[in-house]
């Protein structure tokens, strides 16, 4: 779940997660990042339940964004 000014923004599933030793991670095409405001914090957090029925949720993540000058895909 990805949330900008408290709301989200973006939803990703179990399917556009890779995972590697200890780590999950989630790419962003160019038209999921542009759907972000520019110079606002963005937080992410990851849920998931397990193969074994278990519950978890990572820490929440926060990133700012960057200016754009144009907007739109490249």
């Amino acid at each position: 779940t990805y949330t900008q000014n408290g709301n989200t923004v973006l939803e990703k599933m179990i399917d556009d997660c890779t995972f590697g030793e200890g780590r999950i991670s989630v790419d962003l095409s160019q038209e999921e990042s542009l759907m972000f405001s520019d110079k606002t914090a963005i937080k992410a957090q990851i849920r998931a339940r397990l193969k074994n029925g278990r519950v978890t949720k990572s820490n929440i993540v926060e990133a700012r964004t960057d200016y754009l000058l144009k907007d739109g895909v490249i």
